[in-house]
């Protein structure tokens, strides 16, 4: 399903991921879907198919932002992440990030308004760091089942 050779461009890799997390999304009904709510404050969505991790989704209310986090999965790894936080009190979009992942790195990172960060920074290897061991608790199941921590930045 999603199996990406090195010697595709990031472009393809992308536009690979793009047609496996449609797949993932046209398929939500089928998925097992468990709800797990804190404080009155966040809510983290599983999916599954089976045994296998396909999306993650975490709603979080933080020093005035609303924060949604869609996390998903593929082959037992992070193949694409988004995070959008709202003003609660204007309703303003005031971070909007999305990252493609492949092989456990990320390719592809943008922020507020596709603008993309460079992937030798460091602030670029700092989240792929950050994001791909949260990833990789979620996906071993640090226990899907219990309570972990939430995505904040």
């Amino acid at each position: 399903m999603f199996n990406v050779t090195y010697s595709q461009t990031t472009q393809e890799q992308m536009t690979t991921i793009d047609k496996t997390k449609k797949e993932i999304d046209n398929s939500m009904d089928s998925y097992q879907k468990t709800i797990e709510q804190k404080n009155g404050t966040s809510t983290k969505t599983v999916y599954m198919d089976g045994c296998e991790l396909k999306l993650v989704t975490i709603a979080i209310i933080e020093n005035g932002i609303a924060k949604s986090v869609n996390l998903y999965f593929t082959n037992g790894a992070l193949m694409y992440a988004t995070q959008v936080g709202t003003s609660v009190k204007t309703g303003n979009i005031v971070g909007n990030d999305v990252t493609y992942v492949n092989n456990n790195q990320a390719l592809s990172w943008t922020t507020n308004g596709n603008v993309a960060v460079d992937s030798s920074s460091r602030k670029f290897k700092s989240m792929n760091t950050e994001l791909m061991a949260y990833a990789f608790d979620l996906e071993k199941g640090i226990s899907v089942n219990a309570s972990i921590p939430l995505v904040t930045k």
